[in-house]
């Protein structure tokens, strides 16, 4: 956990929990570093059979873009003082996280921030707005406008999903 970013509040020797937002392969490593470190995982994710289930102490079957169901967990939790941070790696699910460190009264990045990074269109828009690029860019919304745009702009040209791994 060296090397990620974690946010830890109220740090208590003896009672340390983090939330660790989706169960894939990614997050192997931090919970089992977790574990070496003597603190207590609670795991969410949509599938039942996750990579990482089998190295958190806890298992909670949310979507990670149930925003709203991990929210409340992570309020739950931190309610009952069972954890101290939020985390993700490699997820694409910042705002998610964000969102549930707030909830839970932990420090994070503001929200807004983060749906703005995971957002390729809003990211796009503020940076043109404020001035920092000038790549072009268009929104499309299926694939005969896609077709279309091709068409009008030629080749070299970038397609990304707006929220999943731009690079995916």
């Amino acid at each position: 956990l060296r090397r990620c970013n974690i946010f830890i509040n109220g740090w208590n020797r003896n009672k340390k929990g983090l939330l660790v937002v989706s169960g894939g392969i990614l997050q192997t490593f931090a919970l089992k570093r977790a574990r070496e470190l003597g603190i207590e995982t609670y795991l969410v994710d949509g599938s039942e059979h996750c990579a990482a289930r089998n190295f958190a102490d806890h298992f909670y079957l949310i979507s990670t873009r149930d925003a709203d169901g991990i929210a409340t967990l992570a309020k739950d939790l931190a309610s009952q003082s069972k954890i101290h941070g939020v985390y993700t790696q490699g997820a694409d699910v910042e705002h998610i996280v964000a969102l549930a460190a707030r909830a839970a009264g932990l420090p994070g990045i503001d929200p807004e921030s983060a749906f703005n990074c995971n957002n390729k269109v809003r990211t796009r828009r503020l940076l043109t707005e404020h001035g920092v690029s000038k790549v072009p860019f268009t929104v499309v919304e299926n694939l005969v406008d896609a077709d279309a745009l091709v068409a009008r702009v030629g080749y070299p040209c970038y397609v990304k999903p707006i929220d999943n791994s731009a690079s995916r």
